[in-house]
């Protein structure tokens, strides 16, 4: 396991050397995911082996678990939703290139300088993985009042409206 996650990596080249990288981050580093989050406790565990497949293409595979703590958006309270999210990336140098990809990988755009944010691959899979709306799986207790609505005793200000009308 790496003791220090590098910045920026060069997949291509460590696609080469089929190299993994393994690790944590806190949470509270990931700053596109914190406003989706209710609280920013605990890491995300990471595993990524990169290579290239039989028809050379470079890839990226692994895997991203955490638990994020969302809010309901039914009772808006805190819940926990497991991630256990795999991955496999195909290297691609423009959006053409994503076309012609196989059904097993998804796109990752490597730019002409090669570099990329590793903390911004692990980012984009847990955003990927959250759900459309987060709700509990079982009932939250929240109730939804199924008594009729009471009409008021007060006289319809619009009812003028209606005696004009008839004029």
């Amino acid at each position: 396991m790496s003791k220090s996650l590098p910045e920026l990596i060069d997949p291509i080249k460590l696609a080469d050397k089929n190299a993994r990288i393994k690790g944590e981050i806190p949470l509270s580093r990931l700053v596109r995911l914190k406003p989706l989050l209710y609280a920013e406790q605990g890491n995300v565990s990471f595993e990524m082996e990169f290579g290239i497949d039989v028809e050379g293409k470079h890839y990226v595979q692994g895997i991203v678990q955490s638990i994020l703590i969302l809010e309901c958006q039914r009772c808006l309270e805190s819940m926990h939703y497991e991630i256990n999210n795999t991955f496999k990336l195909a290297m691609v140098h423009s959006d053409n290139d994503s076309i012609d990809l196989p059904d097993q990988y998804d796109p990752l755009l490597v730019e002409t300088e090669g570099l990329i944010k590793t903390i911004d691959i692990i980012e984009d899979e847990l955003i990927l993985s959250l759900p459309p709306i987060s709700l509990h799986q079982d009932d939250c207790g929240y109730k939804i009042s199924a008594s009729p609505i009471k009409e008021s005793s007060k006289p319809n200000p619009f009812n003028i409206l209606s005696e004009l009308q008839k004029k």
